[in-house]
């Protein structure tokens, strides 16, 4: 007798690389904002209040939160978007 076999989908890899894609991507976002928001508010504080930077530790993030600060960071972040996605 014959045996009646499923058709392989090609439906489930590409889901599984979708969802890989974005997580890498997301993981990948985040480290971006992190690293440039640190970056921004060092330079922030280096310029208006040195003693709170500590050479070689990271800035506490509440500090980080000041409106020149963050419109800085969404600034770098919006043109590094716009250039990643530019030539696609």
């Amino acid at each position: 007798m014959f045996k009646l076999e499923r058709p392989k989908s090609a439906v489930v890899p590409a889901i599984l690389t979708s969802i890989l894609g974005a997580l890498g991507t997301v993981l990948m976002s985040s480290t971006h904002l992190f690293l440039i928001e640190q970056y921004v508010c060092r330079e922030y504080y280096s310029m208006y209040a040195p003693a709170i930077v500590v050479a070689g530790d990271l800035i506490d993030e509440e500090l980080c939160k000041e409106p020149d600060i963050q419109s800085t960071v969404a600034a770098i972040v919006g043109t590094y978007n716009f250039l990643l996605y530019l030539p696609g």
